[in-house]
Order: structure tokens, then sequence, then C-alpha cells
């Protein structure tokens, strides 16, 4: 790597004067945790106690990281030898500094690494109310709420039982219609964003003088903008064909433009005395959309050959093409309200603020009750602990006294809150006084607006600083992590990408360019891969391509970067994004490492796991019981539980007792389900290992033991899951005192083990990939749009420190309420640009490739524009798109002509002869260390696979090919899905299922060997036969030749990882041969010709040829 000094290296040196205060924009890769340790080592070189630092960021993991390199960094200056590098060299050297500072003043830092205060936000407010309970009125520390929407929900409820005792209440329902379960959820809404708006609207009547001002403020600006950008002469043009539109108007029955009928033809004011006339010619100009008009109708006031028609339309096409920023504004005027507020408006205003401080009142008295808060909560109390601005508490005059230096890292993602903490914190610093203030951040990877982070604080901060402290703003540049080539396309790309400006109210940044520390690599740097949908092409099969490509694409930055610990990550706007991607990687055989994607309650060997927790602390929950004794740990019939509990009226645990106890007359009726019954009965109904001091996990875990649930769902992730489930119960019920409610919301926030492998696909949301960093990254799934935002009860904008407040639209209300409607369209551009920027974060996690992929759609061969709120929206005019030319429309595959006969359901369960084969485990930590059993089934999720391919190879067979090819086969898919559904998969198996299906079908009809077999005309599909013995032998395909007979198999199965062909060659002949000497020996005998047989294999397309003498 080159040794050249980065770009901005003065900046770099600047940053580390002990005696300034900075704001540090750091971009991605500009090595910001870097500059702050090394930050954090000169000023422990300069202080008397190193308690005098306090650094804080917003994670756990990040405040563990700063922490551990600090202090990696002090171990490294105790060697004497001087690193070779720049970097390294200039951190040894304060590092040393560091070190001479704590021998003089005797810290022992490094064996007292306590003494580094590095902390979490939340962290540091929960020290402030432990300190203080009596002034942070919460008198003690209570416990931190793990869901703390139920105690939200708890707070709703009450305030909605007391309905008929507050009017303010009363008219919110009546406003919304009186639906109790709508209003409930949205103040659980409000309650769990009550910093926003609880601590300004504490006094009515001063919050509705500051909402007037406010909202006249902003609709003023709004106009002014759109008066200073309209077109020059638009006045003088327009005016005389607006009077004649409007005077045609008005002899209809409805007239639009009446404002616009005495328009003298000077432009419009920029005050809201003007906004009739400025909807009125929104009216004149745009469609319902927003964009500029392009035919006009009788309808706008323009009558079929008029003059004014004709002039209308000239000046319309003259600026068809240069009209985006003034159309633009004129849009967003036409949902600006006609009156400041309206008496209706302010009314039902009132009300929610009055509901909503009573519902903040109400959860006041829940978090005292159950002795739990939330982060918010802790927040607000640790800002009470400090007092105000003209009467500090003594906890923040020995805070002043006792901290020197604040550095605060993650500074744009800070909420209104905590920087008025800060401000306290800094409350009595002046300049010169030798305290610092160090912010680091970067407003362009500002992402998480839904956590109240405001980046709109950074750049208020940036230009107006804290308490008159003197901020000096440094601009890093130098990006350490990307190749040349990712980020010069960054620069070109989000340069175009970012708005021109920045804005404080709308949170818009602008770009700010990096430069490459390292060279650029050979080969393209970033890709587009758009996978076309044209109007024909199923939806379906345009999903398979993309998983297929993504699938390619990650099999070889796997190859390209054998050494790496992070070689590819696939990141993602949403977990629902995925689709099937994460199983095809799993059946494929490539490691998968996901981070919070899959929920474990959609886990099957979870699912059953929790029926048996609900049965044993529940003995009355008949379904879980039932399920239990459903699922393949048991593996009941439904015909042997039909003759069990059908017509009983017990509990299942009395019947099991009642059938164990009359075996002789059970037994015979069950038959050979009965050794199953008995084993699973006496495992459930086993008490004697309990005492009292047995905790309910543990008993839960010897059951699951007992009935062999470690060896049905064998592996490390299922391990990993169970001891999940384990480690839940004994915090949620400890002695078996479980309440479901509880068990299924924090099963909800669970989140399935992954892959511990070292170098496996890592597949994250793109949130959780900020800070992280991979040699490749595929973004994936850019079309998809992001479901729509549930509108508030009252929404809440800040313009310039005032309130804007708009309430919900009555229910029954057909239109939106305008008010309401132009804070919508604001939070609707802060969602823009957000989306901006998370797609900078997550093109920025690339070192060496950038991948975009994408589904574009088609109509008549030209690409259509993406889903508006998609990732591709944003991106979409960087790239010209070449779509395939439009082809003819196949025919799709229907269920009742070309769906194939299949078996009923089969029961997947444990096979009797295994039963006796369960493994003895004492504890889980033997467990953990275990391989596992490889248990047998009655039929696996191969098998079923298998079942159903066979059944589609045989109906094409019998087609002779004729019409079938991919299209028709993807097309087929949802049949294909019930199919095996019907072959006993649940529903997520046979998802994945019907795409292996139609892929080993795909390449079979793709195939010349496939082909061959499923259109030869002297080929039998399926061929029932009956051996000499009696049993029915079914032969794929049986091929009369010249030579005699050709009997084939098809197989469904894969060759192992790391598989050579000969050995799989081998394995499929040793496995097979005894079946196909049957099919040849039997067709030998039909007509006295010599058979021979092979194997084809679907997943690889090899044919395996068995020696003649077979």
């Amino acid at each position: 790597m080159s040794e050249r000094q980065p770009s901005d290296f003065e900046a770099r040196v600047q940053a580390l004067r002990t005696d300034k205060s900075f704001i540090i924009q750091a971009p991605a890769g500009s090595g910001k945790t870097e500059l702050l340790t090394d930050r954090i080592l000169a000023l422990l070189a300069g202080v008397t106690r190193p308690e005098e630092i306090l650094a804080i960021t917003f994670t756990r993991k990040a405040a563990a990281e700063m922490h551990a390199r600090v202090l990696r960094k002090l171990r490294s200056g105790l060697s004497d030898q001087e690193p070779a590098s720049a970097h390294e060299k200039n951190s040894w050297r304060l590092a040393r500094a560091a070190l001479a500072r704590n021998e003089q003043q005797g810290w022992d830092l490094l064996n007292h690494p306590v003494r580094l205060k590095v902390r979490t936000i939340d962290a540091f407010c929960a020290q402030l109310v432990r300190s203080m309970p009596w002034m942070s009125a919460m008198g003690g520390m209570p416990g931190i709420a793990d869901n703390p929407e139920q105690l939200y929900m708890q707070a709703a409820r009450r305030l909605l039982e007391h309905v008929d005792h507050n009017e303010s209440v009363q008219d919110v329902l009546l406003h919304m219609d009186i639906d109790l379960g709508s209003v409930e959820r949205l103040i659980v809404d409000m309650l769990a964003r009550r910093d926003q708006w609880l601590q300004e609207t504490v006094n009515t009547e001063a919050a509705m003088t500051q909402l007037r001002i406010a909202l006249t403020d902003v609709m003023e600006q709004k106009l002014d903008a759109l008066a200073q950008a309209m077109p020059f002469s638009y006045a003088g043009e327009l005016a005389p064909i607006a009077r004649l539109a409007a005077a045609s108007q008005a002899e209809t029955a409805v007239c639009m433009l009446d404002a616009l009928m005495d328009w003298d033809g000077v432009p419009l004011a920029g005050s809201v005395e003007a906004l009739p006339q400025w909807h009125a010619l929104s009216r004149l100009l745009l469609t319902g959309s927003g964009g500029l008009r392009k035919r006009l109708t009788v309808k706008e006031g323009f009558p079929p050959k008029s003059a004014h028609k004709q002039a209308m339309q000239e000046w319309l096409d003259a600026w068809q093409s240069d009209s985006e920023h003034w159309a633009g504004l004129l849009a967003e005027i036409s949902n600006l309200p006609l009156e400041v507020l309206s008496e209706r408006q302010e009314k039902i205003i009132r009300s929610l603020l009055e509901t909503l401080k009573l519902a903040a009142a109400e959860l006041t008295l829940v978090f005292r009750e159950e002795k739990q808060v939330d982060f918010i909560e802790i927040a607000q109390r640790a800002a009470l602990a400090l007092g105000y601005t003209d009467d500090p508490t003594d906890m923040l005059l020995k805070l002043d006294a006792s901290i020197s230096h604040i550095l605060i890292d993650e500074f744009q993602d800070t909420s209104q809150i905590q920087i008025q903490l800060v401000e306290k914190l800094t409350l009595g610093w002046s300049p010169g006084d030798g305290r610092t203030l160090f912010l680091v951040g970067d407003p362009m990877q500002s992402i998480y607006r839904f956590r109240k982070a405001d980046v709109g604080l950074f750049l208020s901060v940036a230009r107006e600083g804290i308490n008159g402290l003197d901020l000096e703003k440094l601009v890093l540049s130098e990006n350490f992590r990307s190749q040349a080539g990712v980020v010069n396309w960054v620069n070109q790309s989000f340069s175009r990408v970012f708005p021109e400006d920045d804005d404080l109210t709308l949170g818009a940044i602008r770009y700010t360019d990096s430069v490459a520390f390292n060279p650029e690599a050979e080969g393209p740097a970033v890709r587009l891969h758009p996978i076309y949908q044209p109007e024909d092409k199923d939806a379906q099969v345009v999903q398979a391509e993309a998983e297929q490509l993504t699938l390619d694409l990650v099999r070889e930055a796997l190859a390209a970067n054998p050494d790496s610990d992070h070689p590819v990550a696939i990141l993602v706007k949403a977990r629902t994004h995925l689709g099937a991607l994460m199983l095809l990687m799993q059946r494929h055989g490539i490691p998968v490492r996901a981070v919070e994607l899959n929920p474990i309650r959609a886990e099957q060997s979870v699912t059953d796991l929790v029926q048996l927790v609900r049965a044993l602390a529940h003995p009355a929950d008949r379904v879980a019981w039932l399920s239990v004794l459903r699922s393949p740990v048991c593996g009941l019939t439904l015909k042997a539980l039909t003759h069990l509990f059908g017509d009983s009226r017990d509990t299942v645990a009395f019947r099991l007792q009642t059938v164990l106890a009359r075996e002789a007359e059970f037994a015979p009726l069950l038959g050979d389900e009965w050794p199953r019954l008995q084993r699973c009965a006496r495992i459930l109904l086993d008490r004697s290992h309990m005492t009292a001091e047995t905790a309910f996990s543990s008993h839960v875990e010897s059951v699951w033991r007992a009935l062999g649930g470690y060896g049905v769902y064998a592996g490390d992730t299922a391990f990993a899951d169970f001891q999940a489930v384990f480690d839940l119960l004994d915090r949620l019920a400890p002695y078996g005192d479980l309440n479901p409610a509880d068990l299924e919301d924090a099963l909800a926030r669970l989140y399935s083990a992954t892959n511990a492998q070292r170098r496996a696909v890592e597949i994250m949301t793109m949130h959780k990939s900020k800070g992280l960093e991979f040699e490749e990254v595929i973004l994936y799934g850019l079309h998809r749009k992001p479901r729509s935002d549930t509108a508030p009860l009252l929404r809440f904008e800040r313009n310039r420190n005032r309130l804007l407040m708009g309430p919900i639209k009555p229910k029954a209300a057909e239109e939106t309420d305008k008010l309401s409607a132009m804070l919508g369209a604001m939070e609707k551009r802060r969602s823009d640009y957000e989306l901006d920027r998370l797609l900078y974060v997550a093109a920025t996690r690339a070192r060496q490739r950038l991948h975009l992929v994408s589904q574009v759609q088609c109509k008549q061969g030209q690409v259509v524009d993406p889903p508006r709120g998609s990732l591709l929206s944003r991106l979409f005019s960087l790239f010209a798109f070449t779509p395939p030319a439009p082809q003819a429309p196949q025919e799709a595959a229907t269920a009742d002509a070309d769906t194939p006969g299949l078996q009923g359901p089969v029961l997947s369960r444990i096979a009797t002869h295994a039963l006796t084969q369960l493994p003895v485990v004492s504890d889980r930590s033997v467990i953990s260390g275990s391989a596992g059993t490889g248990w047998q089934f009655d039929d696996k999720y191969e098998a079923s696979i298998g079942t159903v391919a066979h059944a589609w190879l045989a109906r094409i067979g019998q087609d002779r090919m004729r019409g079938w090819d991919h299209a028709r086969l993807q097309a087929a898919q949802d049949v294909i899905v019930r199919q095996l559904e019907n072959e006993g998969l649940h529903q997520a198996q046979a998802r994945s299922g019907a795409q292996r299906v139609c892929e080993l079908l795909s390449r079979c009809v793709a195939s010349e060997k496939g082909r061959w077999l499923l259109s030869h005309d002297q080929a039998r599909q399926e061929w029932p036969l009956t051996s000499l013995d009696g049993k029915l032998l079914i032969v794929d395909v049986a091929i009369s030749t010249d030579s005699g007979w050709l009997v084939v198999d098809f197989k469904t199965g894969v060759r192992r990882e790391h598989e050579p062909q000969e050995v799989f060659e081998a394995r499929m002949r040793e496995t097979y041969q005894g079946q196909l000497q049957g099919y040849c020996e039997r067709l030998s005998q039909i007509d006295g010709r010599t058979a021979t047989a092979a194997i084809f294999a679907l997943d690889t397309g090899d044919w395996i040829q068995f020696a003649p003498a077979l």
C-alpha cells in the first residue's frame, strides 16, 4: 500500500490539538474511529485524571470497539520499536506520551481500564439517574423494559377505559369513527416518540400560539421560494389565458379557476394572502400527480379549437423539459391549507394534545407500578437530574468540575433531547478555559430517522456551535477503505443523487467528494445487473433469474477473495426483500451468516419446541399437546390422534394416563403406532426428575432431549435456537408461571442463529451494515418498494425550532387534512433524502467491487420507471437501460391441464426403527459438544422434491416436450408449492422446494440428453411393472432401441461438497445398482432382449452409465 500523505493530512493533524474544540465531518472509510482514539490518547497525555475525558457513542458495540482500540494502542506503546507505517507510527507516539502521563500520575490504566470513560448515551443517562434518584424523580434506578410497547399499550388502554370522563378523548374517538383498536395503536406509536413532542406541548395555549406563528412562517417560506422560481414572464403570458379559461369553466357546474378571474398580469405575491391564486394556478398548470400538463380539455377550461387553448398548449410545450424545479414547488403549494388554522383544525389539535398528555401521564403511572421504564424516560430524567440553565443542580456542578473533555461519535444520529443534554453538560464552559468538545460524524450517513435522529442538528451545530463554544469545522476526505474505482463511481453518482444544498428543516445534505487512498483495481468496480421483466414474462421467473444471478455473483466473490474474513455481503432495504435467496444459498452449500433476518419463530424446529413449552406450562392447552404428539418428535398420525382424543373431553395429559393404563385395549387399536405413543406419553408425563428447585427451562430441556428433539433437528443453528428459547424461559418464567402472550411477544423479537463459519456470505439489511466493510457488496432487490408508513395521530415537524402540528384525517373523510398533508409532504421529502443516504451507506461498504441487482419492468420494449420510493428510483437516472426486444407470449402451465397427479400428504417423523436410538445426554454442555445424531425419516425434504419432480417429468415426457420450456415451468410454481405442501412440507419448505423443483426441471429440458429422453418417440414414462414376486416397479424412462431396452432413472440428489466426479459416480452406482438391476431383469423377461441402465442426475446433468452386464 502506498505511503503517500493523505489529502486531508493537515485537518487530521489539526484535529489532535487538545486546546481546541472541533466538529468533524468524516465520510465513509475516512478512519473516524482511528481519529477519535488518537484524540483520546492525545488528551490522556495532558489531563490530571483519565475520568476527565468522557467519550460517548450510540451503541454498546461501538463503545466496546472504541474502548478496546484505545487499550490496544496503549499496549502497542509499551514496545520500544517504532512501527513502519505512518498512521501506526503516529498512534504509537501518542500512546507513548499517554503512558508516560499514566506512569507519572499513577493511574495504572492497563490494569484498571474501567477508568477510561467510554459510554453509550443510554448508559451515561442511566448513570446520572442512579447518582441522583431524588432529583430525577424516579426514587431509584428502575429496570429497562425489554418490550416497552407492552407498557405503552397498558397506558393507552387505561386512558380509553376512562373515555366517558374526558371530552378530549371523546372528540378523538369521534374523529376516528370510534375505532378503539386503531386509536389505541396510534396512541402507542405516539408514546414511543413522546420525546419529540411532550416537552413542548405541556402548555397547550403556548403550543397553539407557536403553531400559528410556525405555520405562517413555513407557508410564506414556500410561497416566497415559488415566487422566486417561477419563469420570468409567466404572469404576463398566463394571465389572459387564465382569465379566458376561468370564464369557460364558469359556464360549467365546477369552476376551479375563479381565483384567477381578475388576474391583472402582475406576478403573484409570495404571501399567504395570495394562496387562493397560487392554488388556482396549480390547477391550471399541473396534473393531479404534480407534473406539467401535456394536454388540455374542456374540464380545465379549454374548449376545442379555442385560441386560448392553442396559446396555453404552446406555453406548456415550451416549458415541458425545463419545469421540474418550479413545477415541483407549485405542486407543494397545492397541499397548503387556504387558511393558517381553521376552527375545526384547532379544535381537534387541542383534543389530540390533551389526549396525548393524558396518555403520557398514564404511562408514568404504569412505569411506577411495573418498576420498568424505556430509554426515553431515562434520558428525560437524566436531563431533569442536571437541572435548568438558570438553576443547575449539584450533579451538574459536580460534572462541570470533573469533566474537561467530551467526545461524541456518530454525532449525525443525535436527537433533540440528546443535544439538550450536551448543552447542559457544557453550560459552564467558555472559550479558552481548557475544556474541549469534539464531535465526529457524517451527515451523509444519517439513516436513523426512525430512532428520532435529526441530521439537521449536525448542520445547526456546525453553523452555530453549542453554548457559544467556538467549534471549528474540519472535513476529512481521504477514503482508506475502497479502491479508487469504487470511490470515483460513488463521487460521480451521489453528487447527482444528493440535493444541491443543505436544508436544516428537511434534512437535506449535499454530497462531499472523497479521495481514494487505494489505487484502482483491474476490471469494473461497479456493475449494474438488470433483470428485465417484459409484460409477458412471469414475475416468478424474473425473481428466480435474479436469485440465480446473485448466487453466481456470490460464488465468484468467494473464489476471488479466498483469504478474506469478509469476502462478500448481500444487502437489502428490508428483510422481506430477500425472498427465497437465503434458502437458495443454503441449498447450494454456501455458508450464510444472516444478521437478524430470520425470525426464530419461523423455524419449524422452534415452533415444535414452543408447542412443547406451552403444553408443559399449561396442561389444559389442548392444541399445544396435540401439536407435540403430531410433530416429528412423536409423529402420531391424524388417524391415531382421532382414535385417542376425538371424542374425549378430558385434558390430553389425563387422557394419555388413561390410555397407558389400558394398554390391552389401545395397543391393538393403534397397531404400529402404539410403541410411538407409549414412548412419547411416558416422557411427557414423567415428573420424576423434578424437584422444588428445578427451573422450568431445565424441565422443558430434559423432556425435549428425551423426545429426541436434538436429534430430529440436528445442527449448530438449531441447537443455538433451542438455547435461545431456554434462556428466554429463564427470564420470563423461571418456575413455569408462563404468560403465553409474553412468550409470543418475546419470540417475535428473537432471530434464528447464523452460520459461525469464517468465510460465509453475510446477509443483512443496509441499516445493519453501517460501520462494516466487505471485499464485494451486492445490493439486492433495489426495485422493491417499501411499505407505506402509517399516518400518526398527530404529525410533528420542526421549522426554525418551532413545532408544527397536523392532525390525522377523520376516519370517515375522503380528503386528507391540508395541514397534515403539508406536513406529510415534508416528511416524504425527509424520507427521500434519507433513502439517498442509505444507498450511500450501502455502496460505501465495498472495498473492491459493488454489484447492483434489480428487476426492471418493461412495457412495449421500453423500460418503465421504477416504483416511487424504491432504491432503484433514486439511481435510475444514472444508468442507460437496454431492454430485450418484445417476444410473442408463450402458453403458461395451468393447474387443471398440466398438474401431475400425486399422492396425499405424508407425515414427516422419526422412523419407527430409530426410536431405540435416542441419545442420552446429561446436560446442555455435552449436547453443544456433540456431533448430533443423524436421524432417519420416513420421508425427507429431498424425497418430497424427488416425488414432485418425477411426476412433472412424466407429464413433460408424455407431451414429448411440446410446449415445455423454462418460462412454462416457472409459471407452474404455485401449483408445485401446493403439491409439496400436500407431501407434508410446511409453507417455507414448500416455497424453497418449488424453486428447487423448477430449477431441476429447467436444467433437464435445457440439456441435450434431457430433451432426448423426454421427447423420444419410443420412450415410456413412469412405466408401472409388477415383478415376479408381486412388487410394484415404477420405471422412470424405458426406451426400446435396436439393441434392446435402455432403462433411465432420474435422480434429484446433489453431489456432495468437494466430492470428485469419479467418487460421485461410483457412489451412485453402488447405491442404485440393485434397484436398476431389478428394472433391467423385469424388462428382459418381457421380450428376452438385453436391458442396460443409466442414471441421469438432474442437478449436475451427469449421465452415469451402468455396465451392460447389469
